[in-house]
C-alpha cells in the first residue's frame, strides 16, 4: 500500500502576510455623539409639542427631520 506525505510541522511553516492589511479605524469622537443624540432628543421634543400644544404641522415635520438625520449619524458611529 503506497505512504502518504508527512505533513510539515508547525514551526517549519512561516504564515503569509495578509494582501490588503485593513487598518482599525479611529473611534468617532466625542462631539459627533453628543450631535447624534442631540439632534434625535431635540426632534423628539419638537415632535411632542406639536402634539401637546397643537402647534402647525411644520413643527412635526421639523423634528421628524431631526430624527432622521440623527439616525443616519449612527452609520458612522465607531
Amino acid at each position: 500500500m503506497p505512504v502518504s506525505k508527512k505533513r510539515k510541522g508547525a514551526r517549519s511553516r512561516q504564515p503569509t502576510p495578509p494582501r490588503n492589511p485593513v487598518k482599525a479605524a479611529a473611534p468617532s469622537p466625542r462631539w459627533y455623539v453628543i450631535t447624534m443624540a442631540g439632534l434625535m432628543g431635540a426632534g423628539l421634543i419638537l415632535v411632542l409639542l406639536r402634539f401637546v400644544l397643537g402647534l402647525d404641522q411644520l413643527w412635526l415635520v421639523g423634528g421628524l427631520a431631526l430624527i432622521a438625520v440623527g439616525f443616519l449619524m449612527t452609520t458612522g458611529y465607531r
